[in-house]
């Protein structure tokens, strides 16, 4: 996890046994969030990617940090099993910020791949700390207990001619353009 629980406990200057289990939960989904936001691990994570051969040595890895290849792996056909491709055979390069998985003996046009690798920050930015960490106490703080308000902006309720509304807000959406300089664009 970017925070630990000790920290948000600190953060949100709460007692040390309180709230264990939500402050977990709330940690997990909001760095799911900024994850899915920035397209992206903001962690360190082991990534699995499948892609169809082009006939090029190279193939461009969908991650801004790559911290290492694994293992790789092909098959001719959809049935055919997996084999391990001889891990001299393939090395990671960078140029320019893009990481490239390179292959001495090409990516098959037509064979199916699979290739094992670990990317995201081995020590995250303290833009992204800061804007998890806030994101974690505006969740707990909605989150109480018997307040029910997480991201509820207005809620509206009626008598006798049954009316009832409630309009969400999007309670993250400020903290967007802190880190739009860790977000991938996906076309």
């Amino acid at each position: 996890m970017i925070v630990s629980t000790s920290q948000m406990q600190s953060y949100l200057k709460l007692a040390v046994s309180t709230s264990v289990t939500l402050l977990n939960s709330l940690i997990s989904e909001v760095e799911a969030y900024w994850e899915g936001y920035c397209n992206q691990p903001l962690t360190a994570k082991d990534l699995t990617y499948y892609f169809k051969g082009n006939g090029a040595n190279t193939k461009v890895l969908p991650n801004s940090i790559v911290n290492g290849l694994m293992s790789l792996y092909t098959r001719s056909g959809e049935l055919d099993a997996w084999e391990l491709v001889t891990a001299s055979n393939v090395t990671l390069i960078q140029n320019e910020g893009v990481y490239k998985a390179y292959n001495d003996e090409g990516f098959s046009r037509g064979s199916y791949y699979f290739l094992f690798y670990n990317a995201g920050y081995t020590t995250p930015p303290e833009a992204l700390k800061k804007v998890v960490s806030e994101s974690v106490a505006i969740a707990f703080k909605e989150s109480v207990p018997g307040d029910n308000r997480l991201g509820i902006r207005t809620k509206g309720e009626g008598q006798q001619g049954i009316s009832y509304s409630t309009a969400y807000d999007d309670l993250f959406d400020r903290f967007k353009r802190d880190i739009a300089n860790y977000r991938i664009h996906v076309i």
